[in-house]
């Protein structure tokens, strides 16, 4: 060590009480401040072992190169510490010489178990078993410091992760008989952070006795799982943790389906402790719960309790947005859909509603989801319900893609709810210009190409309801042409619309499945298959095949039912596929 600055021990013990004063958050960010009087090797050594952090039970995948230990901190491509094979030499043999020399366990840990990572010298498996050493002092008698000082010392938890580390080591230096030493001292510690209630760290440590072999788990383990089911009983998160370690010792049968009844009437209490969607999503929690683990004669009593909530137990707000349209360009614009001269013509322009699927351009949907992830992050992690009009919750996303997706599904709904209004207010238009086209001007346009005359005819009485404000009747007509001109596309694209039958599970191929299957074909626009996909079948989007067909829309708009008139005339003009080679798609 070059002796430019102060001897090298008087600057192992400057870096003792360094190590003993604070936490390595306080160490990495002051170790410059405090350690200036040191050689500078020395200093880049301290600073570069600063910027890792024992994390044991990381999935080492994310941190490859870095074994048990992560970056401090990382952004984007600069980080705080190198991965362990890039660390260089004289860094190595300085972190070798400080595990040797300092006497602060939490320093020699640290010093000696880096240098193991990066096998330094001819003999880093020494190394590694000193750090066991320094890891058992530090876990079992803690720092030298009083405790009560906030932001000193070694917490009790980062204590758990040293004893932790220390069976890591153990078993990868193969040292097998030091692990009846390491067991004892997890038990002793794990049983301390139960009797004072350290939830945190006592689940930590019995996570490690549950999963050690059968022949190295205490004895008492049992008894100490069960003490901490008592005392951890308050907080229905941690009782069903804790339960959960209790089954894997359990082993299955009886005992094990005690232990998860236990923990469902926990989840079920936490469930009738609230109210609204919080009481919604903890009883969604426990039907998902009891089907996990084959709680199957509960299952019936959730969803008893799911059906008895009532729209107005949910204390739902009414969110409205206003948009301003100028009311030249928007009279102008309803006008279009009149102007040909024909009412084919107007037909053919209604169908493709102005030029673009009313759910939106699939693309610019998919960047509005992006910038709304940008401007409002906590939006996309919190956990969010869709329930139907009775409050039956349809569909949950706790974050990632499952939020990102729901916020597509809002920006398509949005986007056809409104064509909903418009769309009827164009096909006024049409009929203030054209008079009321009646069946044999409607068949004519519907069966151009895809639909059948008797389909044809159907949607023309669906029509005629609908002039005539019967909504409802218009909507149970023209669904089921809907979908059977769905599969005739499908069909003559070489999609298959039956199933096997295998049992009693044959019959054609539910609409929703034909519809992903159309998607993944590519043979019609994105942005239009989004349109049919959330408008007929989507549970979190309008759904209004599946709501119509199950009697679960209370009251059928004149928006609805435009909607499914609309998706009829826009099927219509489409151009069945004659050569399954080509690329070219029915095009609207």
């Amino acid at each position: 060590m070059p002796d430019d600055s102060i001897p090298f021990a008087e600057a192992c013990v400057l870096i003792d009480r360094f190590f003993e004063r604070a936490r390595w958050v306080y160490l990495a960010s002051h170790v410059r401040e405090e350690l200036a009087d040191i050689p500078e090797p020395l200093l880049r050594a301290v600073g570069t072992a600063l910027g890792y952090m024992l994390r044991e039970g990381t999935d080492r995948a994310q941190y490859p190169g870095y074994g048990p230990f992560i970056p401090i901190f990382q952004f984007g491509e600069r980080v705080s510490a190198p991965p362990f094979d890039a660390v260089p030499p004289e860094i190595g043999e300085a972190w070798e010489q400080l595990g040797l020399a300092c006497t602060v366990p939490a320093a020699r840990a640290l010093f000696l178990d880096l240098s193991w990572c990066a096998r330094v010298g001819d003999k880093p498996g020494r190394l590694g078993a000193l750090a066991i050493d320094a890891y058992l002092e530090l876990g079992t008698k803690g720092a030298s410091v009083d405790e009560d000082v906030e932001d000193k010392g070694c917490s009790p938890y980062s204590r758990a992760e040293c004893l932790r580390r220390a069976l890591s080591l153990v078993r990868e230096l193969n040292q097998r008989d030091r692990l009846p030493e390491v067991c004892a001292a997890l038990e002793a510690a794990a049983r301390a952070a139960v009797e004072h209630d350290s939830v945190g760290t006592a689940m930590l440590l019995l996570r490690v006795l549950v999963h050690l072999p059968a022949d190295l788990r205490p004895t008492s383990l049992l008894g100490l799982l069960d003490d901490a089911s008592t005392r951890f009983s308050d907080s229905v998160w941690d009782f069903t943790e804790v339960g959960d370690l209790r089954a894997v010792l359990a082993g299955g049968g009886d005992e094990t389906r005690v232990i998860r009844n236990e923990q469902l009437d926990h989840l079920l209490a936490e469930a009738d402790a609230h109210t609204g969607l919080i009481r919604v999503a903890a009883l969604q929690k426990c039907l998902e719960f009891a089907r996990e683990h084959g709680l199957a004669d509960r299952l019936p009593e959730l969803r008893r309790a799911l059906d008895a909530i009532t729209p107005e137990s949910l204390d739902l707000k009414e969110i409205s947005v206003e948009v301003n349209i100028p009311r030249e360009k928007f009279d102008q614009f309803i006008q279009s859909f009149a102007a040909p001269d024909t009412v084919s013509g107007a037909l053919e322009r209604f169908a493709i509603a102005g030029g673009s699927a009313p759910s939106g351009d699939h693309q610019k949907n998919l960047e509005q989801v992006e910038a709304s992830r940008r401007d409002a992050p906590i939006h996309f992690l919190a956990t969010q319900i869709i329930v139907d009009e009775a409050g039956r919750p349809i569909t949950t996303a706790a974050g990632g893609e499952a939020a990102d997706r729901l916020e597509l599904l809002r920006q398509e709904v949005s986007g056809i709810s409104f064509w909903g209004v418009i769309g009827a207010m164009a096909f006024d238009a049409i009929v203030a210009k054209h008079g009321q086209p009646n069946d044999l001007q409607l068949v004519q346009f519907l069966t151009r190409h895809l639909m059948t005359q008797r389909s044809a005819a159907a949607v023309a009485r669906a029509f005629a309801h609908y002039l005539r404000g019967d909504y409802e009747a218009a909507i149970h007509v023209a669904l089921p042409q809907v979908e059977a001109t769905v599969r005739d596309l499908c069909r003559q694209a070489g999609i298959p619309v039956s199933r096997e039958a295998v049992g009693d599970n044959g019959g054609v191929a539910p609409l929703g499945t034909l519809l992903h299957a159309l998607d993944a074909s590519n043979l019609l626009d994105k942005s239009w298959v989004r349109y049919l996909i959330t408008a007929l079948t989507e549970p979190a989007g309008l759904n209004l095949r599946n709501r119509i067909a199950h009697g679960l829309i209370e009251e059928v708009t004149r928006e609805h039912a435009l909607v499914v008139l609309h998706i009829a005339c826009f099927l219509s003009i489409l151009q069945p596929v004659t050569d399954r080679g080509s690329e070219q798609a029915a095009g609207s």
